[in-house]
């Protein structure tokens, strides 16, 4: 009897540590081939507004016919090629945008969302993540790791612009990579934090895609998985955490976020905004899919951004 009951929890343990590796190797390798898990039903983002979706296309395009693009390179902290993308305004201006792209994707995502920063006057940066793009890596951090390489990014810009000021803005991965960052002790010089539909962590995120995807329990495979992500990364899913890291912050936060998200629960946004000590807004984008809160907004998504940075840093003359 005793044996059997060995067995059993044995055959268990392997079992669940096969699940897990699978489960991470989709999460955290960049290699792997995930069209499964984001073509599932509550993952697929349906096409917003046809007509505003036409609208930004032809701004995109439009400014990418009339900028400038310079590749430009840092070396993380682990000794990552990082590469990233900087586009300066005409006139000289002092203030700086990171554009901060989501999970599985790079840099072009932001392109978007650049047209509508470079007319407020800011620089911008858009940098490919760890493991995305041109950018070196192996794995993917969900924020964690890629909070290390923002500020490395700011650095960057310090050593070009001393008197910059420095706004940090992701979607997604990239709002969640904001949101981590903004726990960090930073520059001066950044001022302000604009997340869109990020994350509360990592652990309770994948732990939602895990009940959405296989209808399976967190436990015990997500701490199995922060074992193996401790193996490879070195670090556990249990620090990889927005709300812990909005707590530590000084900096301003505007949070956006459709009803509507699938991918990244409305709930999440409402854990982070509570969390968050300093000055904060809220703007909730009824019928909003995940990352679609612009297009579905449209014009009151910029207008919210332009006066959420006029009330809460000396960025005054916002045109």
């Amino acid at each position: 009897m005793l044996k059997i009951i060995v067995g059993m929890i044995l055959l268990f343990i392997i079992v669940d540590f096969l699940v897990a590796y699978k489960l991470f190797k989709i999460a955290f390798v960049n290699t792997t081939n995930r069209s499964q898990a984001m073509s599932a039903e509550h993952n697929v983002i349906p096409t917003a507004d046809e007509e505003a979706e036409k609208f930004l296309q032809n701004t995109k395009e439009k400014w990418l016919n009339e900028t400038i693009e310079k590749k430009v390179y840092i070396n993380s902290h682990d000794g990552l090629k990082l590469v990233g993308f900087q586009y300066l305004t005409e006139s000289l201006s002092n203030r700086w945008a990171i554009l901060i792209h989501g999970f599985d994707s790079q840099h072009q995502e932001m392109f978007d969302k650049a047209p509508f920063f470079q007319t407020l006057g800011f620089n911008l940066l858009l940098p490919d993540a760890r493991a995305h793009g041109e950018s070196d890596g192996k794995y993917i951090g969900f924020g964690w790791p890629e909070r290390e390489d923002i500020k490395q990014w700011i650095d960057f810009i310090l050593s070009q612009d001393a008197d910059a000021e420095i706004i940090l803005y992701g979607v997604s991965m990239g709002g969640a990579t904001a949101m981590m960052t903004a726990g960090e002790k930073l520059p001066k010089q950044v001022v302000a934090v604009i997340e869109d539909c990020g994350y509360s962590s990592v652990a309770e995120e994948l732990a939602y895609q895990l009940k959405q995807l296989f209808n399976l329990p967190a436990f015990p495979l997500i701490p199995t998985v922060s074992i193996i992500n401790y193996f490879h990364q070195g670090w556990w899913l249990r620090e990889a955490s927005s709300t812990k890291q909005l707590a530590k912050t000084r900096l301003p936060v505007l949070f956006i976020h459709g009803t509507e998200d699938r991918f990244v629960p409305f709930e999440m946004m409402q854990e982070n905004y509570l969390a968050t000590p300093t000055a904060k807004r809220v703007l909730t984008v009824e019928g909003a899919q995940h990352a679609k809160a612009g297009v579905t907004a449209g014009s009151v998504y910029w207008e919210t951004v332009k006066e959420f940075l006029t009330e809460n840093t000396d960025m005054k003359n916002l045109d």
